[in-house]
């Protein structure tokens, strides 16, 4: 246990030993915790800050994923956080995040991580001060939001969209839901084969694309031409929100300038149907020209966003030198 002010801060690694943590985000729940437990290469890490009386104030989720690679050592493990955790009530963000962040960073060091990651944070400048004390650095990073409050999908598309979904629907493309083991082993070739040389993705697991199918906070969605898989996407629901978690496709020369559009835009009207008040593309990449992916997102007539992704390499001359070329 680490005690300050008050607080204590609970490590647990085993979801037999998980408290109850309620209802709540998604990519720190119970159920992402087991989902991480039973995956090959991840080991999770709940963090349980407790006040002076027992209750818990706060949770936070992070995993350590190892990757196996080419050259020696042939394997290295990378530290990943979705968000900032969870908190009883918002006026124990500013005093329980620091003490989460620092016992988070002691784990990623502690497993050896080569590098360790804090993505999607509820605003950008959120913890700015708590992170650059830990020694991390920033770097601006694009999501798109497309906002179901005022319009329907439909209104928002771009005639450049329109056109695209026109043809695909003249090839014939159909999208529907990944259930069956067979059709998600194809789902998981489809993806891996996509992010193989995208150095900062890496594909799950099938076992994790298995469990995610079966949950009920996660769906697997999968289009097709002539009974051939041409694009996958995860997608996850927390919050009142989805987020398109993983998006992958066919070559675009497969059979038009996006195969991914149809299955993108029938994720955006799954959403829309299911009553979400929007729909966050988390990775539409670094905020530079030219972006096709991004503009590809944005003509569904989704808003960017900007935020901060922060960053830690344990090799300390290396994480000065990026603190350097980011942060400067």
């Amino acid at each position: 246990m680490h005690v300050m002010s008050e607080m204590e801060i609970e490590i647990v690694t085993r979801s037999s030993n998980l408290p109850d943590l309620g209802e709540g985000d998604f990519f720190h729940s119970r159920e992402m915790f087991v989902i991480t437990e039973n995956t090959p290469l991840h080991k999770p890490y709940m963090l349980i800050a407790r006040d002076s009386t027992g209750q818990i104030v706060a949770h936070m989720l992070g995993i350590v994923i190892r990757k196996r690679i080419w050259l020696p050592p042939f394997m290295y493990a990378y530290g990943r956080v979705y968000g900032e955790g969870v908190y009883a009530d918002s006026s124990d963000k500013q005093r329980v995040f620091p003490l989460l962040l620092e016992r988070m960073t002691k784990i990623f060091r502690r497993t050896f991580c080569l590098y360790f990651e804090f993505s999607d944070l509820s605003t950008k400048m959120f913890g700015y001060r708590n992170f650059r004390e830990q020694g991390y650095f920033h770097v601006n990073w694009q999501e798109i939001h497309n906002s179901f409050l005022d319009d329907n999908p439909e209104d928002m598309l771009s005639e450049k969209m329109k056109k695209k979904l026109q043809l695909a629907r003249k090839r014939n493309v159909a999208t529907h839901l990944v259930t069956d083991p067979d059709e998600i082993t194809t789902f998981h070739k489809l993806t891996k084969k996509y992010f193989r040389f995208r150095v900062r993705r890496q594909t799950p697991p099938k076992k994790q694309f298995i469990q995610f199918a079966q949950s009920a906070n996660t769906k697997l969605f999968a289009s097709y031409i002539n009974d051939k898989m041409i694009a996958s996407a995860v997608c996850a629901y927390s919050g009142g929100n989805a987020y398109l978690w993983m998006l992958a496709s066919k070559r675009k020369t497969y059979f038009t300038a996006h195969p991914d559009a149809a299955i993108v835009w029938h994720i955006i009207n799954d959403a829309y149907n299911s009553g979400m008040q929007r729909i966050c593309f988390l990775d539409a990449g670094l905020p530079i020209r030219p972006n096709s992916y991004r503009d590809f997102i944005l003509d569904f007539g989704g808003k960017p966003v900007t935020k901060y992704r922060w960053f830690n390499i344990s090799v300390p001359w290396m994480n000065r030198i990026a603190h350097w070329m980011f942060n400067s």
